[in-house]
């Protein structure tokens, strides 16, 4: 009776902490590996794709057009009313292998609203934290650098302030916080997303993603 009183303690014990373990939140290094976006462009809104592999909603900027995962009600009735608009999504970006398209990018956006072409120029920011590295050598020419966060690799443009190539080349391999505005790479095969780098901080020394 004893013996089996013990299996049952033991049973209890690694229950409880299979459940404990479960329950507890994603370490914040995984957090603060998203790409935070600021995206300013034109809304279009009840779109259909082959298969169903949309949201239904997508922001364009600059010749990219990304989907809009919608948080609430309000935000889809904002859709709705603002089809074909300009606007402004804040969110994190999540980049996902599709079928009929074989990369599709989607914002989990947090904000959705009414953005002023005059006054606010189209295209997108972003901040991102995760390892800086040098890419593959081809002969005669200079490894550039990418941005290895949340199993996306982001490559970079550096040609914004003078000092930031010797800035990242004394930080490869480490954890940064890059923050900067996203533009297209349409002479790579296939076309990319670049990283044109504004600003670059060790993480203890930058304001860390919200």
């Amino acid at each position: 009776m004893e013996h089996v009183m013990w299996k049952l303690v033991a049973a209890s014990y690694l229950l409880f902490s299979a459940v404990s373990f479960a329950d507890e939140p994603l370490a914040g290094p995984e957090k603060a590996s998203l790409a935070r976006v600021e995206c300013h462009g034109r809304l279009r809104n009840g779109v259909v794709a082959i298969g169903g592999e949309t949201t239904g909603t997508t922001i364009t900027f600059e010749g990219l057009t990304w989907e809009l995962e919608l948080p609430d009600e309000a935000s889809r009735t904002f859709a709705k009313e603002h089809h074909k608009g300009q606007v402004t999504a804040v969110g994190t970006v999540r980049k996902l292998a599709g079928h009929e398209k074989s990369v599709r990018w989607i914002v989990d956006v947090e904000s959705l609203t009414e953005r002023d072409a005059d006054a606010v120029k189209e295209g997108t920011t972003i901040t991102v934290q995760g390892k800086l590295q040098a890419g593959d050598k081809v002969p005669g020419k200079t490894p550039g650098m990418e941005l290895e966060a949340a199993g996306i690799t982001w490559p970079l443009d550096l040609t914004a302030e003078a000092t930031l190539p010797a800035q990242a080349e004394k930080l490869v391999g480490k954890a940064v916080t890059l923050t900067g505005s996203l533009v297209p790479d349409t002479k790579a095969e296939p076309p990319t997303l670049v990283i044109r780098v504004s600003g670059l901080n060790l993480p203890t020394d930058a304001t860390p993603p919200k």
